[in-house]
């Protein structure tokens, strides 16, 4: 089984590999959090693009269950000789000869599949030929840089550090979660969780740790507002309420998760504002 190469950059896991990030979400319920931007989209704050910003909880669980490699992404990228430049260059050049041809073929059959219609190809000219732009209206228009997602493909990119264990990577100073008691108390809530069939994703936005869903986000709506709490910590009555009011503003039930460590359980107290 081929595992899935998460690359780490200054403390976060990230995924460029599309088939891989739907892969992860349709067989093993990570989901993560799609980071990057698309440039022709004018809503930039609203759709994103490749790399997947995973939680510190999913790529440990991923490293646990050997699903998945981690690969110090700054140490992977050395310094591409010239004639690898070259190389690189003229690639895109034939790319781009390869796409201006197919838009001449696709122009020429368009034009002879007009020539029965007269109407049509008239309305179809006056469409294709907007009205001239002024030279110098010409001269500020800024070119277009085609950028790739991914340089995992050229011949400078070669991960020299990979660790397959969370031990290797411990050791080797690149993944340390969880290392307190903090994160290891959220990291067990986040596996039972995990492993009761949820999908989870960050629940800052609504005021928690983690929002629960009961299929994917694309179909479902989180059920669950989920917050972790220490066993030993005192709730007061205004918290309660708090956390009650807060899941009804939201449309959620809100979930207090905790582990006794003493008897090794998982506690769940579910809270939701009815009113008076």
């Amino acid at each position: 089984m081929n595992k899935t190469t998460i690359y780490v950059s200054e403390g976060h896991g990230f995924l460029w590999d599309a088939a891989a990030a739907c892969a992860l979400r349709s067989e093993h319920r990570i989901v993560g959090v799609l980071v990057g931007s698309l440039p022709r989209l004018p809503l930039q704050n609203s759709f994103f693009s490749l790399p997947v910003l995973l939680m510190p909880e999913e790529v440990t669980l991923l490293l646990e269950k050997e699903l998945a490699v981690l690969v110090d992404d700054s140490d992977s990228h050395r310094e591409p000789t010239g004639s690898e430049i070259e190389e690189y260059q003229a690639t895109l050049a034939r790319e781009e000869t390869l796409r201006r041809q197919a838009y001449e073929e696709n122009k020429r059959e368009r034009a002879k599949a007009r020539e029965n219609n007269t109407v049509a190809h008239a309305q179809e000219r006056k469409e294709e030929n907007p009205p001239a732009i002024p030279t110098q209206e010409l001269r500020k228009t800024r070119k277009t840089v085609q950028v790739p997602t991914s340089s995992a493909q050229y011949a400078w990119h070669e991960p020299k550090k990979m660790y397959s264990t969370l031990e290797q990577a411990k050791a080797g100073g690149l993944w340390s979660f969880p290392s307190t008691a903090e994160e290891r108390l959220r990291y067990r809530i986040y596996v039972d969780l995990w492993d009761k069939g949820y999908y989870i994703t960050p629940g800052s936005k609504f005021g928690g740790d983690f929002l629960l869903y009961p299929g994917d986000p694309l179909r479902y709506h989180s059920h669950f507002v989920a917050s972790i709490v220490p066993f030993t910590k005192e709730l007061s009555p205004v918290s309660l309420v708090g956390y009650g009011r807060l899941g009804a503003a939201v449309k959620k039930a809100y979930l207090l998760c905790s582990h006794d460590v003493s008897s090794q359980e998982f506690k769940y107290f579910c809270v939701e504002w009815t009113g008076m």
